[in-house]
């Protein structure tokens, strides 16, 4: 019964009656752009640039880590070199999760954008 109701839905609503109509088939298409589309792909990109600069800090920190390892240095200097690149891999990963929800967003969007009925000119 559901599915019959929200066919009988989109078919109301994809049928073109006046050209205000058209207008806000144009207004969801700004709104999907606005709310979804440019903020995804802001919160993408700067979470990939910080994602970027984020694993060079981690390679300096495990290459620290290793030569602390490979060293005769006591264990709590070896303690606090582990926890210094631990840190900066849940700092990189906290990026990149930012940086998936960011294309996540643009996608639907994008996804949005495409499902929407094509206005006719007239």
């Amino acid at each position: 019964m559901a599915s019959a109701q929200s066919r009988a839905i989109w078919a109301a609503s994809s049928v073109r009656r006046s050209g205000s109509e058209v207008i806000a088939v144009t207004g969801r298409a700004v709104v999907l752009v606005v709310l979804l589309v440019i903020p995804g792909l802001v919160v993408a990109a700067v979470s990939a640039g910080f994602a970027l600069q984020d694993w060079g800090q981690l390679v300096e920190a495990y290459a620290q880590f290793r030569a602390v390892a490979a060293s005769e240095a006591p264990l709590r200097e070896l303690y606090a070199a582990n926890a210094v690149q631990e840190m900066h891999r849940v700092n990189l990963f906290a990026d990149v999760v930012w940086a998936l929800q960011g294309a996540v967003l643009f996608g639907l969007g994008v996804c949005g954008l495409c499902l929407l009925p094509m206005a006719r000119a007239h």
